[in-house]
């Protein structure tokens, strides 16, 4: 029986089918949760693969604290505060072990380019590659719409001549907040009509009520799909733990 690389929900697992050598988009508008969301299944993907989570603009301590929450179930605050308790500390340092097998390297990469990225994944053999996020690669170009587009074509080869999954996060327009309708559409894409042509998928994130984001749920819109079925998937986002999971409802 064929196995496909898990996202961590079934919902979505059930309609993407992604393996290595995909190119997949996930976009949302800033504080939509695109990195929490994008670090939960990079964890997720490192049970079973070497994965590389290139940040281009948090640092590796920074995404070290949200993991520690998202996997330890620990107040992010109190984390960044350094308040933790004894049995909280019990918790991380049972943690250990689970971080000690799992193949998930986060890699400061600001200011760094395609080839940079491709460079480093092949020499630590990243099967999977995270980038957080597009519009922050250095790249070629007379314009940044030229520049975006020489970075979506890049992406795209390294994905299918290395067998690399290559899951880049990028930047919503904030041209759709205006409209009526909250839920963005691939047009929506900054910068570039490549990323949408280039992508084997591409996810949307963005929150159900933008009106009150401490209490919306975060819908995730499928909207390409070259090997499955495109919708909707409401997750709960917990920033308390820097968790998503799929709504009940």
């Amino acid at each position: 029986k064929r196995r496909f690389i898990s996202w961590g929900f079934d919902k979505l697992d059930r309609r993407l089918y992604s393996d290595h050598g995909d190119f997949v988009i996930v976009a949302g508008r800033p504080s939509a949760g695109k990195t929490a969301l994008a670090l939960q299944m990079a964890a997720l993907m490192g049970q079973h693969d070497k994965v590389g989570f290139y940040s281009l603009e948090t640092s590796p301590a920074k995404l070290t604290n949200r993991l520690v929450a998202n996997r330890c179930i620990i107040d992010f605050g109190r984390i960044n505060r350094r308040e933790m308790t004894e049995e909280e500390w019990s918790r991380v340092v049972k943690w250990k072990k689970e971080v000690a097998s799992t193949q998930l390297e986060l890699v400061p990469a600001s200011g760094w380019g395609v080839q940079d990225i491709l460079s480093t994944a092949l020499s630590r053999r990243h099967r999977i590659v995270f980038i957080d996020y597009l519009q922050l690669l250095r790249s070629r170009g007379r314009d940044r719409i030229e520049q975006v587009t020489n970075i979506s074509l890049d992406l795209h080869a390294m994905a299918q001549t290395h067998g690399i999954l290559v899951v880049a996060l990028s930047q919503l327009s904030r041209a759709s907040t205006s409209r009526a309708d909250a839920a963005p559409t691939l047009t929506d894409l900054r910068e570039s009509g490549q990323i949408e042509q280039d992508a084997d998928a591409i996810m949307l994130l963005y929150l159900e009520e933008p009106g009150r984001p401490d209490v919306s749920r975060r819908i995730l819109k499928v909207a390409k799909n070259k090997e499955g079925t495109r919708g909707r998937i409401y997750l709960v986002f917990d920033g308390q733990f820097q968790r998503f999971r799929e709504s009940a409802i």
